[in-house]
C-alpha cells in the first residue's frame, strides 16, 4: 500500500501554508480594524460586538456543512471556493455604510473562512508522512 506523502518543504505543503497564512492575515490583522470601520460609519458598541459575534457564530454553524461538502466533493474544491468567497466578501466591505449590512457580511465571511481552514487541515493531513511512532500506534 502506497501513501501519498510530502516533505516539509514540498510545493503542495508550501502552497497550503501560504493559503492558510493569507486567511489568518484576514482574521488577525483585519479583524480589529472592523471595530474602527464600524465606529467610523456610526455603529454602536452593540453593533460592533455583533460584527464579531456574527463571524464566529456563522463559522460555528457552517462547519458541519463545510465538512460534509469536503467529504462529498473533496477538500480541494471546497478550499478553492472558500478562498474565492473570502476574497470577494472582503472586497464587499468597501461600499458598505450600514452596520446591519456589515454584520451580515461578517456572518458570510465567517462561513467562508470555515470553507478554508478545515479543508486545508484535511489536505495537510493527507500529505503528512506518518512517522514510525505514529505507525506503531495506529490501529
Amino acid at each position: 500500500m502506497t501513501h501519498r506523502s510530502a516533505s516539509l518543504y514540498s510545493l503542495p505543503v508550501l502552497i497550503l501554508a501560504l493559503i492558510v497564512g493569507l486567511s489568518y492575515i484576514g482574521l488577525g490583522f483585519l479583524g480589529p480594524l472592523y471595530a474602527l470601520y464600524g465606529r467610523e460609519i456610526g455603529a454602536t458598541n452593540w453593533e460592533i460586538g455583533l460584527m464579531s459575534s456574527a463571524f464566529l457564530l456563522a463559522g460555528f454553524l457552517a462547519t458541519p456543512a463545510i465538512g460534509w461538502l469536503a467529504d462529498r466533493f473533496g477538500p480541494r474544491p471546497v478550499l478553492g471556493i472558500g478562498l474565492c468567497l473570502h476574497a470577494l466578501i472582503t472586497l464587499g466591505y468597501i461600499p458598505l455604510r450600514s452596520p446591519g449590512l456589515i454584520i451580515g457580511l461578517r456572518a458570510l465571511e465567517g462561513a467562508a473562512t470555515m470553507a478554508v481552514l478545515p479543508p486545508a487541515r484535511a489536505l495537510i493531513n493527507s500529505l503528512a508522512r506518518p512517522t514510525a511512532k505514529a505507525r506503531r500506534w495506529a490501529c
